[in-house]
């Protein structure tokens, strides 16, 4: 069973990933609870968080339409650096890496049927160290 949920985990953060590098809403919503909520614990209005709906419906499509928005400029690489499970519950690590930004991502998920869903999503940012 831990194998199965580890790739439904995998998938669903996939899901996400790909509607991300697309800018497609539609696509991130799939990977995400519908009452789900983004925090950015790098920035002071962190505690505010963005229901989920906004960032796919307004803040993805602000990036798409602009594109010279550094996120449109070159591709990220991700790595899945932690997964933890019990039952219906899991947290996922990952790091995200641009030549201008890391990002380091913390999920919550839950089992609804047999599909994961991320329920929250906190990641905090920092410029790569200058050389």
């Amino acid at each position: 069973m831990l194998n199965k949920d580890k790739d439904g985990i995998m998938q669903t953060l996939q899901c996400f990933f790909a509607g991300f590098d697309a800018k497609d809403g539609a696509v991130v919503k799939q990977a995400f609870h519908p009452q789900a909520f983004l925090f950015n614990a790098s920035e002071e209005e962190a505690a505010q968080g963005i229901p989920i709906h906004m960032f796919c419906d307004n803040f993805l499509p602000f990036i798409k339409a602009n594109p010279q928005h550094p996120w449109n400029q070159e591709t990220c690489e991700k790595e899945v650096l932690m997964i933890d499970i019990t039952e219906d519950a899991a947290i996922a690590k990952v790091e995200w890496r641009y030549s201008f930004l890391v990002m380091t991502d913390y999920y919550t998920l839950m089992r609804q049927g047999d599909k994961w869903l991320i329920t929250c999503k906190v990641w905090h940012y920092e410029e790569p160290a200058q050389n």
